[in-house]
């Protein structure tokens, strides 16, 4: 008895293995050996981690571009100021 449940939990264990495993297509058409598709996903998960990277850089990038178009905008409203204030005309003229 406590063979055939040892045997059915161990069974169910596999089962539930196999279940939680990535089912991405590695290959389509012709035939693929184990230690292929075996390399083949070893590579995926290689390059998994490699976009990963990447797209945290291009993150880092996008947060320094953004910080630097802030700082830009920032500059030409204060020059934009200077302008007016040095001008002498006021919001009324300008709209005009």
């Amino acid at each position: 008895m406590r063979a055939a449940l040892a045997k059915n939990t161990t069974t169910e264990r596999e089962r539930k293995a196999r279940k939680t495993r990535p089912k991405n297509q590695l290959q389509s058409g012709g035939t693929i050996y184990t230690h292929k598709a075996r390399d083949m996903v070893k590579q995926q998960v290689e390059e998994g981690g490699t976009q990963l990277k990447r797209a945290l850089a291009r993150e880092a990038r996008l947060e320094i571009a953004l910080e630097e178009m802030a700082e830009t905008r920032e500059k030409e409203r204060r020059e934009y100021k200077e302008l007016r204030r040095a001008s002498g005309l006021n919001n009324s003229q300008i709209d005009e």
